[in-house]
């Protein structure tokens, strides 16, 4: 039998290599497929997709997002979360192209709408292994199978990182910091 070259999320990897060449998942996860068939070019696609498109670093190794992204890639972003997320990513010294921002949400007049195909279709393009997510929403719009710690789950050949809610991070910069050192840098730079 022929073997073929697998994209592997990092942390099967090391199992892999020690042998191991099938897991047995839940069957909901075996079949778990987001595949969404949108336009390939994001500047085509209605407003403000082509907007929040111009400020992303593609490729990246991570997309970040949370439910008020659209909000603060827009005309008022909140400064309280530009300054938090400027903190962490200092703090954290990843390498240029390790992170860019995604949002999954888009402004409905005063509400925000989901539209899971574009944000996992920017996600592809983008060329992501791992998705961070401050808040739980994911879980709740994607079929993600359990992963390797009770934060991480799998969708197809990404991981996915829950973190908690945004607000109830914020006063907590240098433990955010340490978290992200302690779970998702071995996630996302192991080799």
């Amino acid at each position: 039998m022929a073997r073929t070259a697998v994209n592997l999320t990092e942390w099967l990897r090391p199992w892999r290599e020690s042998g191991i060449e099938s897991l047995l998942l839940e069957p909901s996860c075996q079949s778990a497929s987001p595949s969404p068939s949108l336009d390939s070019d994001p500047t085509q696609w209605p407003e403000p997709w082509p907007m929040y498109w111009q400020r992303v670093v593609s490729p990246s190794t991570t997309v970040w997002t949370y439910w008020l992204l659209a909000n603060d890639l827009g005309p008022d972003p909140n400064p309280v979360h530009k300054q938090f997320f400027q903190q962490i990513i200092q703090g954290l010294g990843w390498p240029r192209g390790s992170i860019t921002f995604w949002p999954l949400t888009v402004p409905q007049g005063k509400d925000l709408v989901v539209e899971v195909d574009r944000f996992l279709s920017g996600v592809s393009l983008i060329q992501a292994t791992t998705i961070i997510s401050f808040g739980s929403e994911l879980q709740e719009l994607l079929p993600l199978c359990p992963g390797p710690h009770e934060r991480v789950f799998l969708l197809e050949d990404l991981t996915v990182v829950l973190l908690p809610d945004l607000s109830s991070l914020l006063s907590q910069i240098p433990g955010v910091i340490k978290g992200f050192q302690r779970l998702v840098e071995p996630l996302v730079f192991s080799s």
